[in-house]
């Protein structure tokens, strides 16, 4: 494998001195620092697109991202030769943030928000500017919920997991249709008002804490669309790992809303995305796509666990509503 890699490595510009499996690739300790070397399977047009953003938000002074390497030829994919694909990147040796604690969180927080900023000021870069609306992708998953249930109820036998299902999902159903339809009715009015390019994958994994500093990584599933999405889905990571913390909530949210500050209509579109009940749909998604004939009873835990954890939701959405609608 060593010599397979070398190969690749060898056509860039810097002596390798060590090499280390981790973060899904090889990291390697190079004469100009570290790199992250994966293979690749995505277009080089999107990695051209990637690149483009990284280097341009560099320019705007956010300047702690995992920035593709050129190689020799100032290519962005180096082949082996049997004509696999590889990437490599810049690597930030240090800790992940840490959802236990109060102080990485509002750093992460604030620097979502700044990179969103930087993002707006280089969206130019992003010629399609169509999305797919939320409210459009809660009614995928609803419907998905929809054929599930039909499935299951089809069954002669059920097992234990079957019939968790069959026994709440009406309720679920009714919170996602909800949601949908309310999350719809604030798109009609404030479309535009978070516009923009998305990380599209912010949570604790990809901010890397190096001397207090934090670095944003892995912008493969950068997106165009409501920027708030990135903001929703590291909160509910922050939520789910401390009880629905309301304390947890507010420190996210001041400090985003410090560097770009959270409107009403904003606090909206967050409270109906917190209300969707993603869990269980990630759960139903999961069922639907495996295998039938044997339930991974770690899946039966994670449903009892949704369940059992809706009286909490409940409160932190209650506590949410009487603080900012």
């Amino acid at each position: 494998m060593l010599e397979k890699l070398r190969e690749v490595y060898e056509q860039y510009d810097f002596e390798v001195e060590k090499i280390l499996r981790g973060r899904g690739g090889y990291i390697l300790y190079t004469s100009k620092g570290l790199r992250l070397l994966r293979e690749y399977e995505g277009s080089v047009g999107k990695l051209d697109l990637e690149a483009k953003i990284k280097n341009k938000l560099k320019e705007e002074g956010f300047l702690y991202v995992d920035a593709p390497v050129l190689t020799k030829e100032e290519e962005y994919l180096a082949f082996d030769k049997y004509q696999n694909a590889y990437t490599l990147k810049e690597y930030y040796e240090g800790k992940e943030c840490n959802l236990k604690n109060i102080e990485d969180m509002k750093i992460a927080a604030a620097n979502l928000a700044k990179l969103h900023q930087s993002f707006v000021k280089i969206s130019d870069l992003w010629e399609r500017k169509e999305w797919e609306s939320l409210s459009f992708v809660m009614q995928r998953r609803n419907q998905e919920c929809k054929r599930v249930k039909n499935y299951i109820r089809s069954l002669n036998a059920k097992n234990e997991f079957e019939n968790l299902f069959l026994a709440n999902v009406d309720y679920f159903y009714q919170q996602g249709e909800e949601a949908k339809q309310r999350l719809s009715e604030l798109e009609g009015t404030a479309k535009g008002s978070r516009e923009g390019i998305c990380h599209g994958d912010y949570n604790q994994h990809n901010v890397i804490f190096k001397d207090k500093i934090p670095y944003t990584i892995n912008f493969e599933k950068m997106q165009y669309g409501n920027q708030l999405t990135d903001l929703y889905h590291f909160l509910r990571k922050a939520l789910e790992k401390n009880n629905y913390s309301s304390y947890v909530r507010k420190n996210i949210l001041n400090a985003y809303s410090k560097e770009s500050r959270l409107k009403k209509e904003d606090y909206l579109y967050l409270y109906y995305m917190l209300s969707y009940p993603e869990k269980f749909w990630k759960i139903t998604n999961r069922y639907m796509n495996g295998r039938k004939t044997w339930i991974p009873p770690k899946n039966i835990e994670k449903m009892q666990q949704v369940i059992q954890g809706e009286k909490e939701k409940k409160r932190f959405l209650e506590e949410f509503e009487a603080d900012y609608l």
